[in-house]
């Protein structure tokens, strides 16, 4: 394993390249490899092309098509002309949701494999085979019929393109399955008999190095389109056995299934049972008593209990991808069930270890406590993930816990809006109040108000038998939470600081360091002038607006209102004819938003309302890193915005920045209008 390799960075790049290429390897593994790529530069430095390959189309199989992006993006600033990897990072763009930057990437790949008279087939068909599924995509993504006949057609032809020139089968069952959705049954009766023989043949033959999964999916997708129901269900069986550790491609497969059963009048429900897809879990949980603790809550002679019966729960609901923290008691137990049982294990801190483990995890007794400490510090090593909310802990009360208890929900939702699949809540919980705000109560009851499945592992009546199996309840009722949220009202809660969860925009003016004197003026009433004019239409979402030079900041209620401002700001700048207002040279201005808690107050020098505090710094470290003209956004943002269900814009992955100096990497999502 990577962990136990010698300093010599030969033998070592050759054991990475043999652990990525393994099949056996699981996703799980891989994006653990790469999150560790930072330590391990020395080994990192040597890899080939072929490793970030693997590894991008790996991950696209797993369904994290913003891993693969990260990847192919990352092999691309060596291998800068690499066709496979400019392929990859299409397709991931693809699966992203951003379609103009794929489409741009693979019609230039196109163009140069035409003018190559020794073109790959196989590169040909992955070309062809992704800008036709870019046109597909487009189609699936608009409401107007004629519009969407459109582009499907333009997708069969691609599709039918590549069949002829290279006898694929991947791009033959995409163009029978696109004729019969265009209501061309005798094209796709022709096309799906042909592409079906090719895969029998294919799986019969012995020594045959072609994928299995994808030889049954697509037997499977044939006999959808030649009507052969029971053939059907038969080979989607089969293919979901192969691909229970596939999510994304399980999920492609899903997706062309459901589309054909519903366009030929069937119950597409059967693909439940047919391709089980995996489900994505949220987690939370009481900590084990405090020894000073008067009454009984979760007392330690029950963690094998509570995991055993977290471990049951994980594997009747076929969950593979968890998220919680990392607190001592239910949140390890969680953590340690999803490695154990081979799944995606994302841990969301609200802080840092060093501080989080002293205050959330050393809570037991002095001989307790060591075994406990390395259980976390194992999950947080362990971990596909590890998220920290905040640099350090917020003096506000519990807005530290709080604001990581709303990512822990909006990154799940991000992952399972990827995987096309279910969110369901598992709490660990005796159905009270907690002893302090921010707890498990607080999260069951807001998974009530998402509308997510919510099952309880029961504390509230406690065995005197440690081996007893403890009841999982299917749901916790709102009558309890109800009486809960009484009894903490009711309680009278220490003095805290005030905290309020804004979001916050930095934004600045390329070229504003070059304006000439006779500018200058121009500047501050055509630029800082419209972008007044812009902000009065948001009276009552705008809290702070403060200026210096070409520096903008804003901090504004909501992620809905500040995700607005900021696209109507970029457009107001980008559409502007700067030339014709007596500017030498356009402006352009780039966009950052980042959201998290702060301290709203008053500036005591110009007596107007300001916010402070560590998430402010975060925002304006994201700003320099941002493109001119493009608006970049945090992952808390984008998980925010997921949260709250915004739709009027898009928050795709765009690559991996670094905070600076001492304070590590950041994903980065580039911010655009949603398409209707």
């Amino acid at each position: 394993m990577l962990e136990n390799m010698d300093s010599l960075s030969g033998p070592a790049s050759d054991d990475l390249r043999c652990e990525v290429c393994d099949p056996a390897t699981s996703p799980a593994r891989l994006q653990k490899l790469w999150n560790s790529r930072f330590e391990n530069l020395s080994i990192w430095n040597f890899v080939t092309a072929e490793v970030y390959e693997t590894l991008a189309r790996r991950m696209l199989g797993a369904s994290a098509p913003l891993l693969a992006l990260e990847i192919s993006h990352e092999g691309l600033r060596t291998w800068n002309r690499h066709l496979l990897l400019r392929q990859l990072k299409g397709l991931a763009l693809a699966r992203t949701g951003a379609t103009e930057e794929a489409q741009e990437l693979l019609s230039q790949v196109w163009l140069e494999l035409q003018d190559q008279s020794n073109a790959n087939e196989f590169q040909i068909q992955e070309t062809l085979g992704t800008l036709a599924r870019l046109s597909k995509d487009r189609g699936l993504a608009t409401a107007d019929l004629t519009l969407r006949r459109h582009f499907w057609s333009q997708a069969c032809e691609l599709y039918s393109q590549a069949y002829a020139r290279t006898n694929g089968y991947w791009s033959g069952i995409n163009t029978a399955t696109l004729a019969t959705l265009l209501n061309d049954p005798e094209r796709a009766e022709r096309v799906a008999t042909q592409v079906q023989s090719q895969c029998l043949k294919l799986w019969q033959t012995e020594d045959s190095r072609e994928d299995t999964y994808w030889l049954l999916a697509t037997l499977g997708e044939a006999a959808l389109n030649r009507k052969r129901w029971d053939d059907a269900e038969s080979y989607y069986r089969q293919a979901g056995v192969q691909g229970h550790n596939r999510p994304g491609d399980m999920n492609s497969t899903r997706t062309q299934a459901r589309l054909l059963l519903e366009h030929q009048g069937r119950d597409a429900s059967v693909l439940n049972d047919w391709l089980p897809c995996p489900n994505v879990a949220v987690f939370a949980g009481h900590m084990l008593d405090r020894p000073d603790r008067p009454d009984e809550r979760f007392p330690a002679r029950l963690e094998t209990a509570v995991k055993a019966a977290i471990k049951m729960w994980l594997k009747q609901n076929n969950v593979q991808m968890g998220f919680s923290s990392a607190a001592c008691g239910a949140d390890i137990l969680f953590q340690e069930a999803i490695a154990e049982l081979g799944g995606e294990s994302y841990v969301i801190l609200p802080f840092g270890a060093d501080e989080f483990i002293p205050q959330s995890v050393a809570i037991l007794s002095p001989e307790e406590n060591p075994s406990w400490i390395r259980r976390a510090r194992d999950v947080v090593r362990r971990a596909s993930r590890v998220v920290r909310a905040s640099s350090s802990q917020l003096v506000f009360g519990s807005a530290s816990y709080d604001f990581a208890n709303q990512l822990i929900n909006g990154l799940a939702l991000i992952r399972a809006g990827e995987l096309s699949t279910r969110m369901l809540g598992l709490a660990v919980s005796d159905g009270k109040p907690g002893d302090g705000p921010g707890g498990t109560t607080s999260m069951i009851t807001r998974w009530h108000q998402m509308g997510i499945p919510v099952s309880c592992v029961d504390l509230s009546v406690l065995p005197a038998d440690d081996t007893a199996p403890l009841a999982v309840r299917s749901s916790v009722s709102k009558s309890e939470l109800s009486r809960a949220d009484a009894v903490s009202e009711n309680a009278a809660p220490a003095p805290q600081p005030e905290s309020t969860l804004m979001a916050l925009l930095f934004a600045d003016a390329k070229g504003f360091g070059k304006l000439s004197d006779r500018e200058a003026p121009l500047f501050r009433e055509h630029f800082l002038g419209r972008i007044a004019q812009l902000a009065k239409r948001f009276p009552d979402t705008i809290v702070v607006r403060e200026t210096w030079g070409d520096g903008l900041f804003f901090a504004i209620k909501s992620v809905r209102a500040s995700g607005q401002f900021a696209l109507e700001l970029s457009d107001l700048v980008n559409n502007t004819s700067w030339s014709s207002l007596g500017f030498r040279t356009p402006l352009q201005l780039r966009i950052a938003l980042h959201a998290g808690p702060v301290s709203l107050g008053t500036n005591p020098v110009t007596d107007a309302p300001s916010v402070s505090g560590s998430h402010v710094s975060q925002a304006a470290r994201l700003e320099p890193a941002t493109p001119p003209g493009q608006i970049y956004a945090s992952e808390a943002f984008a998980a925010l915005a997921a949260l709250d269900g915004v739709t009027e814009l898009t928050c795709h992955y765009v690559e991996q920045l670094s905070w600076g100096k001492d304070f590590g990497r950041f994903p980065a999502y580039i911010v655009h209008r949603a398409i209707r």
